[in-house]
């Protein structure tokens, strides 16, 4: 099992590492985590053979949807709403990708939106997905995630 740790400024070399780091393999049955937008899905799409994004919240769910049929890829991914794995029961993946909440806040997760609330150090959600992922890998599966702002590229907090 192959583990990456992206550490990330912005948006476009958010991409651009994504792009990079995790279509280097044509076919792979890929898994999008807190899709929000869809759009890692739809770049996973690009040489995938096919991927599910999830997502906890309806309204995203429906813009990744919406976000797929604009893109003329509906037919290479499909979304589903639910919490982490909850939606992928019993599959396996080439390759998981997660995007989920990794903003440090206050333990006060009614007063932060969902897609940021990360917890104190913001691996709330993170240490989750590094928990259970290995369980949704294939054999030679691939996880990749973005981590906060936390510890350095060699030693993310995440690992700890």
């Amino acid at each position: 099992m192959e583990l990456v740790s992206l550490k990330l400024v912005s948006k476009s070399s958010k991409i651009k590492l994504l792009k990079e780091l995790g279509y280097d393999s044509d076919g792979d049955f890929v898994l999008d985590l807190a899709t929000g937008s869809g759009i890692i899905a739809l770049l996973c799409a690009d040489k995938a053979k096919k991927v599910i994004g999830t997502d906890i919240t309806p309204k995203a769910i429906n813009y990744a949807q919406l976000n797929a049929i604009l893109n003329n890829l509906d037919d290479k991914v499909e979304f589903r709403l639910g919490n982490l794995f909850e939606p992928v029961q019993g599959e396996k993946f080439d390759l998981i990708i997660w995007n989920g909440p990794t903003i440090a806040t206050p333990d006060a997760s009614n007063k932060y939106p969902i897609y940021c609330f990360g917890g104190a150090d913001g691996l709330n959600f993170t240490r989750k997905f590094i928990e259970k992922a290995p369980d949704y890998l294939r054999p030679n599966g691939r996880m990749q995630w973005l981590d906060p702002s936390l510890g350095n590229d060699t030693n993310p907090k995440s690992l700890e």
